[in-house]
């Protein structure tokens, strides 16, 4: 397993200081980016600070599903239609109703973030006990260790996704 390798901005890897031992699967997130970034980055506002200072998602708002395709791990984020529909309506920003647009699909979970790492990390693990997906959202794209130092220096936040598997 190449657990250090990234591609398309998602890694396999340790994330002090949530998780500074065990494996997570991180995503970094451009703030600024495509469509599906940017509502992930206001989907984060939804989030619970938990006492490690990250922001803990709900199913309901933001939610990621595995593909582990022989060494092919693919991570996916999807939100319920009607929660980006109420997002865009509760902020009057014209970027977020241009990505909601951008996005589309008005019924059932819409998919804003595909990536996909060489990687087998999930490999023998129990489908009910695959850890949750890390994200780091931060503007402009970024490298591992800049988000990671970024989130160290508080200028980035660290979100926990739910998954459905």
């Amino acid at each position: 397993m190449n657990d250090d390798a990234g591609s398309d901005r998602i890694w396999v890897t340790t994330v002090p200081p949530l998780e500074p031992v065990h494996l997570s699967v991180l995503i970094g997130v451009d703030n600024g980016g495509d469509a599906g970034e940017r509502l992930v980055a206001a989907l984060l506002d939804r989030g619970h600070q938990g006492d490690d200072g990250a922001l803990y998602l709900l199913p309901d708002d933001l939610e990621a599903a595995y593909r582990q395709d022989g060494d092919a791990l693919t991570v996916r984020l999807t939100a319920p239609a009607g929660v980006l529909d109420e997002l865009v309506e509760d902020h009057d920003d014209a970027g977020l109703r241009a990505a909601r647009a951008a996005v589309g699909g008005r019924d059932g979970r819409v998919a804003l973030i595909s990536r996909t790492v060489t990687s087998t990390f999930l490999a023998g693990v129990d489908p009910d006990e695959r850890p949750p997906v890390l994200l780091i959202d931060a503007p402009g794209p970024a490298g591992r260790d800049a988000l990671l130092a970024a989130a160290g220096r508080g200028d980035a936040t660290i979100a926990v996704v739910p998954t459905d598997d």
